[in-house]
């Protein structure tokens, strides 16, 4: 997942964890790359949209929805563009094409785009200020969508639903403590006021060890 998802869920998680655990340690790795459990020694990972392939083992924690967002100068009555020439502001992970599956409505090759970024804070804000429109989670946007700071554009018949996983590399054994952390941070995910929100957090790959 994009790095500038919230923590909420997650850092609730681990200090309450810890509060019950004082001496499992954490060690955080934050990016938006998908890594290698082996190289990187990780324990588990948090990863939306595609998990992974068959040497994974991937649980759903939650699924969250995707919209296409842009400033009112463009939306409906507006006289400006029509939706499908409106710039592009496309999310693009590093080292992955630009176009992905959450911006395939918005784009048909990679020279469509106006401006492509790995960061779903940014998109947020040249959207904010009428650069294009962006494909967002969501639930970023619902506040500025309700002052009128931005509007919802149709999308298409693009799935707009994407699942977070927790992932762990199948071919090892689940330790105990990485599997009552796991069921920790589920549960803490399902008690949330809104789990959506909490749950739909940056790609953490988490290794918890203890002291």
């Amino acid at each position: 997942m994009p790095f500038d998802f919230p923590f909420d869920a997650l850092s609730q998680a681990i200090a309450t964890f810890r509060a019950a655990h004082p001496r499992v340690r954490f060690d955080v790795l934050v990016d938006d790359s998908v890594s290698d459990f082996v190289d990187d020694n990780l324990d588990m990972a948090i990863r939306g949209g595609q998990p992974g392939g068959d040497h994974i083992v991937a649980r759903r924690i939650a699924t969250f929805g995707f919209a296409r967002f842009a400033s009112p100068v463009f939306g409906p009555g507006q006289g400006k563009r029509g939706p499908q020439n409106i710039p592009a502001l496309v999310f693009k992970p590093r080292g992955a094409p630009a176009m992905s599956p959450r911006s395939a409505a918005l784009i048909a090759t990679q020279a469509d785009y106006a401006v492509a970024t790995n960061s779903f804070a940014l998109l947020k804000q040249l959207a904010l200020h009428g650069a294009g429109v962006a494909v967002l989670p969501a639930h970023l946007c619902d506040a500025d969508v309700a002052s009128g700071k931005l509007v919802d554009l149709p999308l298409g018949d693009v799935d707009t639903q994407v699942g977070l996983y927790l992932v762990y590399p199948s071919r090892r054994a689940l330790t105990p403590k990485v599997k009552a952390f796991s069921d920790h941070l589920l549960n803490v995910i399902e008690t949330s006021a809104n789990p959506v929100q909490t749950a739909t957090s940056q790609r953490m790959r988490t290794t918890a060890r203890k002291g």
